[in-house]
């Protein structure tokens, strides 16, 4: 990992999985900026950034679907306990496309989705306060 890497500071370089994104220098803004931002506005987007660059992230809902295979002895004819399996569905291009999930990946799926989901929410609660800024002329 290249220096500067982990930080969303303006004017530097941020580095992530083999990508890498630029904070070009905004007008008037330093890495002072940070420390002008509400404990709100920092908190959030400290928990963002935990997000982005500690755990996987994935677009998408989870359907659990049940079934019988049709074997006459089988639990799921005898018992009634269905076979289930897990996908992961995303609109992708105009077309919805999913993708079988096995066992072995359920428990890290389901926190890649849920941190997508995490992830917009705190994006909208950023968007939110800024939008208090701008309403109440406080930039």
């Amino acid at each position: 990992m290249r220096s500067g890497a982990g930080k969303f500071a303006f004017g530097k370089s941020v580095y992530f999985a083999g990508h890498s994104w630029h904070n070009y220098d905004v007008p008037g803004k330093s890495d002072a900026a940070r420390n002008k931002m509400s404990p709100a506005e920092r908190k959030l987007r400290s928990e963002l950034t935990r997000l982005l660059y500690s755990e996987g992230m994935l677009r998408g809902n989870l359907s659990l679907r049940e079934r019988t295979c049709g074997k006459p002895t089988c639990h799921c004819m005898t018992r009634g306990d269905k076979h289930q399996a897990l996908y992961v569905v995303l609109r992708d291009e105009g077309e919805f496309r999913q993708v079988f999930v096995p066992r072995h990946l359920h428990d890290v799926v389901r926190k890649w989705v849920e941190n997508h989901k995490r992830s917009r929410d705190l994006l909208e609660a950023i968007s939110k306060l800024h939008y208090e800024k701008i309403r109440k002329r406080e930039l």
